[in-house]
């Protein structure tokens, strides 16, 4: 079973469909091997069956999704443990430690493009921040320069509408660029 198992997962040289071998096959496998009656064999079923152990063999039914607890029920047996030649083995090892190494290669490189985008918009965040800063303080001294010329008489009005200081501090064609730090 388990050099059959192998087999399947190490290129199916047979062309087996599953790992699971059905149990006729198995049967006469072992009648041939043996030379021991099927009674033995179906006492040996009924012992896998009933033993808490981990022996290293699944029975399984036709859609073998879990195994079976009644021994009518068998249709096939698959080893648990799969008997792989070395260069097969040496093969999976290479071909899961590549993928683990890409897959990790891709996270970190996915996690560095992530700390660029919030560092860009850090740097942003705080770029619109101080231009608005700046711009407050321009507003507060256009306020002030129009109280005093309002205090010196060169003003009608104490006060200066918030259109006139925008139109005083942002140019027209730049107004679209500005809205948010206005």
């Amino acid at each position: 079973l388990a050099k059959e198992a192998g087999n399947f997962d190490c290129g199916n040289p047979k062309e087996l469909k599953s790992k699971c071998i059905p149990l006729a096959e198995v049967k006469q496998y072992i009648a041939n091997a043996t030379g021991h009656p099927p009674e033995k064999f179906q006492a040996a079923l009924q012992w896998i069956i009933s033993s808490d152990k981990d022996l290293g063999i699944w029975l399984r039914e036709e859609d073998y999704l879990e195994p079976v607890m009644d021994i009518d029920r068998v249709t096939c047996l698959e080893s648990s443990r799969p008997r792989m030649w070395l260069s097969c083995r040496l093969r999976r090892a290479f071909i899961t430690t590549v993928t683990s190494l890409f897959t990790a290669f891709l996270v970190l490189i996915s996690l560095w493009g992530v700390y660029l985008l919030l560092k860009h918009h850090w740097r942003k965040m705080k770029e619109e921040e101080q231009a608005m800063f700046e711009m407050v303080k321009k507003i507060i001294v256009v306020v002030q320069d129009h109280y005093k010329d309002w205090d010196n008489k060169l003003e009608a009005y104490p006060y200066v509408g918030i259109v006139h200081v925008r139109d005083s501090l942002i140019p027209p064609d730049s107004r679209k660029k500005m809205r948010r730090i206005w």
